[in-house]
């Protein structure tokens, strides 16, 4: 199964060891769980662990990014998708999630779980982490 992560879902399950990210965590490592990025989406995680207001130690942040590494499959650039996100900086995931076709969108972004029912049409569910959908699907 394939899953796009945004940025909140990387540092939850990357920095912040967010219970509810384990179960995805031990997913990934065990191979049932395969992560599609971009070389924007880890831009962009890069971009975020360096908020002064997150108060990481670069030792976090390079771990962080390192961890994304392993577990990220990176790929090229994608066209632009039909269904547009109010959030610019939301739009990449969006873009890769319905260009590859893979079922979840994880995402505790409101502007993205916004569009819940108009990716659901594409064949994209759009999840919160905790959401029972998801969680069920990964078990």
């Amino acid at each position: 199964m394939e899953a796009i992560l945004d940025t909140n879902v990387w540092l939850a399950w990357l920095v912040y060891d967010d219970p509810v990210t384990r179960r995805l965590g031990e997913a990934v490592e065990a191979g049932e769980v395969v992560l599609p990025a971009l070389p924007r989406i880890r831009d962009e995680l890069e971009r975020v662990l360096a908020y002064p207001r997150l108060r990481l130690e670069p030792a976090q942040r390079d771990d962080a990014l390192r961890r994304f590494d392993r577990h990220a499959r990176m790929g090229p650039p994608v066209p632009a998708a039909d269904l547009t996100c109010r959030d610019p900086d939301d739009q990449v995931f969006l873009d890769l999630a319905l260009h590859r076709g893979v079922g979840w969108l994880l995402s505790r972004d409101r502007q993205l779980l916004a569009l819940r029912r108009r990716a659901l049409a594409r064949g994209l569910r759009i999840s919160r982490p905790e959401d029972k959908a998801w969680q069920a699907a990964i078990l």
